[in-house]
């Protein structure tokens, strides 16, 4: 029996909005962080949705961000436009590869 992808839906499309989910590998992944910084980085994403959801790419693609701090988390983030977006998966790197984004201005914050 397949078993079904799950979503958190973050926010109902409207007139002034836009239908983003995270998957819940997404929510899992946030769940391993404390809590500060996976706020943070929920932050991160909702003023990126509130910024470019009418420009993004239908595509998927990555992101990268730093949750600034005392001892910085520098992650990656998938995000699938095929239909709406949906966040799907975030994984830890290392300052080299955020200023390499950076760099190619592939950033999210």
């Amino acid at each position: 029996m397949d078993s079904r992808q799950k979503f958190t839906e973050a926010l109902k499309e409207t007139e002034d909005g836009f239908l983003y989910t995270f998957d819940s590998n997404l929510v899992l992944d946030l769940m391993e962080l404390d809590v500060s910084t996976a706020i943070q980085i929920v932050m991160h994403i909702e003023a990126y949705v509130n910024q470019y959801w009418t420009i993004a790419p239908e595509v998927t693609y990555e992101l990268c961000g730093v949750v600034k701090g005392e001892n910085p988390f520098f992650y990656i983030v998938s995000i699938d436009n095929t239909e709406h977006m949906i966040f799907e998966f975030l994984f830890e790197v290392d300052s080299d590869t955020y200023l390499d984004w950076y760099n190619e201005n592939l950033v999210i914050s």
